[in-house]
Order: C-alpha cells, then sequence, then structure tokens
C-alpha cells in the first residue's frame, strides 16, 4: 500500500465498545449547540464538516525500502494501526495477519507487533499534504460516557457523492459550557473505502470530558474520489441476516455469498449499530475470511457491546478485494 492509505484494519475482530452509563446526546444541529449531561433522546445533530487543516497523507509516488526480515514495534500513545502500516509500508490486512491476536480499534500502549519482512520504514521527506477533503455530511452523531468518566463520540459520514470515496478521517472538537476549547480528537473511519450512496462509522476516544454542558464541532480532516476502485470486488452479497440483544450484547448472523466468477480477497464485514433516533451506539469490523472463492459461501456470527443504550436496529455492509493472484 505504498504512499496511500490502502486498507483499513480488518480482521476478525470486532470493536467491541465498553458499557457505558449515562448518554451523552446530541444538541441542535450547531457547532456549538450544548449537550446536557443526563439520559435524554434528542434529534441527530446535522453539523456539517468544517475544514480543518488537512493531516499529512502519503504521496502516490513514494516507495519503500524493504527489510528482508520481520521486525517488531511496540506500540506508543495515539498509534494507530493504520499509522503504523504507512510508517513501515505494508498495508494493513499484512499486519493483522500477522499479529492475529490485535484488535485494530483497541490498540494498547507498550503492546508489541511484528512487522512483515516487507515492511520498510518511510522517509520524513516522502510526505505530503492530502488534498481538501470532500464536503461530506455528518450524521448519527453521539457522545456516551464510559466507566472510566471518558467519552466516546460515534457518528458516520455519508457518500452523497456519485462515486465511491477514501482515505475520510474526522476530527471531533469539544469545548465546555463557556465554549472554551477542551480537546480535539480525530481518527479514520472504520472501512478505507465508502461507496456512493452509503455511510461508514467513527468512533472518537476522549479519556475524560469536561465537566457541565458540553459543545462540539465536527471537522472533516481529510476524504477523497476512490483511484483505484478496479481494486474492490463487486460481487458480494450478505444473505439471511439477523441480529439483535443477546445478553449484554448485540448478535449478528448471517451468509456472505460470493456470487462472482473470481475468488475474493480480505472479505470484510462491517455491522453498525443504531439507536430509534439514528445515533450510531457502535460498530464491528471484522475480517471475515482473507479468501472467499466463486459462488461460495461463508456464515458470520458476530456480538458487539453497544455505547449507549437503547440500541434497535442494525446495518451489515460486506467488501473485499480483487484477488492478487488473477493479477
Amino acid at each position: 500500500m505504498p504512499g496511500k492509505r490502502r486498507a483499513i484494519p480488518l480482521a476478525a475482530l470486532a470493536f467491541l465498545l465498553p458499557a457505558c452509563g449515562r448518554t451523552l446526546t446530541p444538541p441542535v444541529p450547531t457547532p456549538t449547540a450544548t449537550i446536557e449531561l443526563r439520559p435524554a433522546a434528542l434529534n441527530t445533530p446535522t453539523d456539517q464538516p468544517a475544514t480543518a487543516q488537512p493531516p499529512l497523507a502519503t504521496d502516490p509516488t513514494a516507495t519503500f525500502t524493504p527489510t528482508p526480515i520481520p521486525r517488531s514495534y511496540v506500540i506508543e500513545p495515539a498509534d494507530t494501526l493504520l499509522d503504523i502500516a504507512i510508517r513501515f509500508g505494508v498495508t494493513v490486512e499484512t499486519l493483522l495477519l500477522a499479529n492475529p491476536h490485535v484488535r485494530p480499534l483497541l490498540l494498547q500502549t507498550g503492546q508489541r507487533l511484528t512487522i512483515p519482512g516487507n515492511g520498510g520504514q518511510m522517509e520524513p521527506g516522502m510526505l505530503l499534504p492530502s488534498p481538501t477533503p470532500l464536503p461530506l455530511p455528518v450524521a448519527g452523531f453521539g457522545l456516551y460516557e464510559t466507566p472510566a468518566g471518558g467519552l466516546w463520540a460515534l457518528g458516520e459520514i455519508l457518500n452523497d457523492t456519485p462515486g465511491p470515496v477514501e482515505n475520510v478521517r474526522v476530527a471531533v472538537t469539544l469545548y465546555d459550557a463557556d465554549g472554551s476549547l477542551f480537546a480535539t480528537k480525530d481518527n479514520w473511519v472504520a472501512p478505507q473505502m465508502i461507496p456512493a450512496g452509503r455511510s461508514a462509522p467513527f468512533a472518537v476516544l476522549f479519556p475524560s470530558a469536561p465537566a457541565g454542558p458540553i459543545r462540539h464541532r465536527i471537522s472533516l480532516l481529510a476524504g477523497e474520489p476512490l483511484v483505484q476502485p478496479d481494486e474492490w470486488y463487486p460481487h458480494l452479497v450478505v444473505k439471511d441476516q439477523q441480529g439483535g440483544p443477546a445478553g449484554p450484547v448485540h448478535r449478528v448472523t448471517g451468509t456472505v455469498l460470493n456470487d462472482g466468477d473470481q475468488p475474493a480477497e480480505a472479505v470484510t464485514l462491517l455491522v453498525t449499530l443504531y439507536n430509534s433516533q439514528g445515533q450510531v451506539t457502535g460498530f464491528s469490523l471484522e475480517m471475515l475470511v482473507t479468501t472467499l472463492p466463486a459462488q461460495s459461501e461463508e456464515r458470520f456470527d458476530i456480538r458487539l457491546s453497544p455505547a449507549g443504550p437503547g440500541t434497535n436496529h442494525h446495518t451489515v455492509a460486506v467488501s473485499g478485494r480483487r484477488s492478487t493472484a488473477l493479477d
């Protein structure tokens, strides 16, 4: 995946949000609206993403110096699997295959990763600013307290453009009751690619929260039209899906069918949970199977814990890549 964000954490690992206490529900849809710190059910905000200083993104022409043997890396605070993949010039899928114990969205500081043998450290000069992000709308936003006193900020990005988009990154900024800046955190949306007319969830964790009412602002840091759409395999279908509460978790089952005439690689499921107001309450991104042959099926059974109460429906999306064995 040289020079681009070419993969998103894809593995048979769910994004399990911790059980939460009170629900911090969204305000009237303005960047300075107030969120009351009490259980409530308000309308989903429709804050339009504000333009922010774009982060550094990889140059499409960048190259990497391969290392012939595996190496290790110790996760540091604020690391994401994507950042580590870009740093060493490998795909996220490759990292996950080499580290099957890793939960992509719940990395732990001090955790040791094996970097596959083709990973080469990037040079600082190989990074260039990303283009201005597309004006993609935000929906389903909600804030949920964690048992440790932090906040999960969850929502989704809607792709209302004519074609697929990729490399979407979102920042959430919190303000206290006086309007003073409290903190800003950012993260990638769950999948790398968002098809036209579809949505993709995001999650941002704040270790602590301001006292009293909270104001928020959502900014789109990155997002661009898909550069290589032929990499994605279009003939994957979700069948017989069903789901609902199963004790403390939400369980979703079903089947993925490859109804094409070629094998698909890195077949991945995205399950997104919602409450009755359309707020995102949790999601899971899992690699179902590394290869799914043509005209074959694979069952799935996913269980995840919502961040907030009131989860009553879900969506399931499947994606996969064209087999490199055909190249």
